[in-house]
């Protein structure tokens, strides 16, 4: 596979060094690895799975109170997904020296912690020693995030094809998405921890949307960046003609679109039944604008690769499938979720119940998260030069399965009767490909040897280096 086009950005005390994505591969592998545990682990909680569950020893108690934690338990996955996001961030953007240690160590000890300990309070009950690591955990993860948010301001580069003020717009728009995870978080950690959600009186619709607005804006938020990593690893923002005015519209749009986002769902959220109108239109702008990301990268890596059919683009089905659902969820999830969302009352009035509302909210948000974490994975998996067979069998599987869970879950909420549609079993079969493909990833991530890791090393030798920002000058 031909190297893509890419613009790094070493620091003078970092010259002759490992290149960006050395040492991250045992990292992102540890993280991924944890997930696909955690998931599995967590599928035995599934009335689905309930026969096996007690032919194991698992108690119908413990399923109970998996079930009234569940919050929990989507925090624990996320936290090594955060890891993930944050570590390949690190090789995608060039941050290197003291910011990169930190940003490292911190996020893989701290999202590990906290996660494993949620994991044990949810099995066992847990204990004062085990809420307090959790918190030291996340405690570290924040000093991650912050310590990133600090290493991605973007820098002066004159190799840049697309600037802002000078510096490079990715690297803007990544540091907008950055900060406006953090926001969000602290929102969420409000929610948590407020005493109005202690209070069974005043336990309304405030704290409810303000856990809604973190939700989605978490999903969304790391969406964007998944897409914004895209646009690095592809070289999108070196594009020319018709391809580079998309991307440059694109990345304007998510630097507007973010910041949106966030504010008129923070606004609306505590209202519980305030301007979702607003919320689904500043949305529209972050779909429009990773629309038109993903339409140049298509365009130019078809070209890339020399696609001419099915066949290769089965070849290429991580390239391809990870794009292609970062487009799908669109069709499938997104627009479904703001139609619902600018229509609520009438929905409840007129179309749903309690059931299919549950049901709704239960396919939507699932369907989110799975996004993000399978795109993500098929990007790694590029990054780290998962290719051949077992690459493409890994992209195909993860795919198929994305596409096959999401539209009979689709066609479920909105066409069919909850809990005895046809369509279920489909969910099931899509997830078990699911599961397929990401057993596939990480063997590929385990076993390959090339990726940015191996070409950026090739460059290092030939790559004019700028001057260091502060925190990069200490090694």
């Amino acid at each position: 596979m031909k190297a893509p086009s890419l613009s790094p950005q070493l620091s003078e005390a970092n010259a002759g060094r490992k290149p960006y994505f050395a040492g991250l591969r045992p990292l992102v592998f540890l993280n991924v690895a944890w997930e696909f545990l955690l998931v599995l682990g967590a599928s035995l909680f599934s009335p689905a799975t309930e026969t096996v569950a007690h032919a194991i020893g698992i108690s119908r108690s413990l399923m109970n109170n998996f079930g009234l934690l569940d919050i929990l338990f989507f925090h624990a996955l996320a936290l090594p997904l955060a890891s993930v996001l944050m570590i390949v961030t690190l090789g995608a953007f060039g941050v290197l020296g003291r910011t990169r240690k930190i940003v490292l160590y911190a996020a893989t000890v701290g999202c590990l912690l906290a996660s494993g300990m949620m994991g044990f309070i949810l099995v066992t009950g847990g204990s004062p020693i085990s809420y307090g690591l959790m918190y030291i955990g996340m405690a570290l993860a924040g000093v991650a995030a912050v310590s990133l948010l600090v290493g991605l301001w973007p820098r002066r580069d004159p190799g840049a094809q697309m600037k802002l003020a000078g510096r490079a717009l990715a690297g803007w728009a990544m540091w907008v998405t950055m900060l406006a995870a953090i926001v969000s978080v602290s929102v969420g950690a409000y929610a948590a921890i407020s005493n109005i959600q202690y209070n069974p009186s005043t336990l309304s619709a405030e704290m409810q949307g303000l856990e809604a607005a973190h939700m989605t804006l978490i999903i969304a938020i790391i969406g964007v960046a998944v897409v914004l990593l895209a646009v690095k690893w592809f070289g999108a923002d070196s594009y020319r003609g018709d391809p580079g005015l998309f991307v440059k519209i694109g990345l304007y749009g998510t630097l507007v679109g973010v910041p949106v986002v966030v504010a008129t769902s923070l606004w609306a959220a505590p209202e519980a039944i305030g301007p979702t109108g607003d919320i689904g239109i500043s949305a529209a702008i972050l779909i429009q604008a990773s629309l038109f990301l993903m339409f140049a990268m298509m365009y130019e890596e078809a070209k890339r690769l020399h696609v001419r059919g099915p066949l290769g683009v089965l070849r290429e089905s991580l390239t391809f499938g990870m794009l292609f659902v970062l487009f799908w969820v669109n069709i499938a999830v997104t627009l479904p979720g703001i139609y619902v969302a600018v229509n609520l009352a009438r929905f409840n009035s007129q179309y749903w119940g309690f059931v299919y509302q549950q049901v709704f909210n239960i396919e939507h948000m699932h369907a989110l998260i799975t996004l993000t974490a399978i795109s993500l994975l098929m990007l790694v998996a590029l990054m780290f030069g998962v290719k051949g067979i077992l690459g493409a069998a890994a992209g195909l599987t993860m795919t198929v399965g994305y596409v096959v869970a999401t539209a009979a879950g689709l066609y479920i909420t909105f066409f069919a009767e909850p809990y005895v549609a046809a369509f279920i079993p489909y969910v099931s079969y899509g997830i078990v490909l699911m599961f397929v493909g990401v057993l596939l990833a990480l063997v590929g991530i385990a076993v390959s040897k090339g990726g940015w890791q191996a070409e950026a090393g090739a460059r290092e030798r030939s790559v004019p280096l700028p001057s260091a920002t502060p925190l990069e000058g200490v090694g």
